[in-house]
């Protein structure tokens, strides 16, 4: 199963493309963000793994600001979140 979602902000500037795949593996969430707050311009790359039960396992993220911030966060087993 493969979809596409589209967002449009209902305040300001704002939209969001998220692809979701369905696969043997799991359940995969890829999406790209542009928009702005107050008034600075921003994009924002995120990523969900999750497993077929729906439970996250890996989430990615990253913020182009003046500055380029990054993070990945994973899930054990157990739900212990560890960046």
């Amino acid at each position: 199963m493969k979809r596409h979602y589209f967002w449009q902000a209902v305040d300001g500037i704002g939209l969001e493309h998220l692809l979701l795949r369905q696969t043997a593996d799991g359940i995969f969430a890829d999406s790209w963000v542009i928009g702005e707050v107050e008034g600075e311009p921003f994009r924002l790359q995120y990523t969900l793994r999750c497993d077929r039960q729906w439970r996250t396992r890996v989430v990615t993220s990253s913020v182009l600001t003046p500055e380029l911030r990054h993070i990945v966060v994973t899930v054990d087993e157990e739900g212990v979140w560890t960046d």
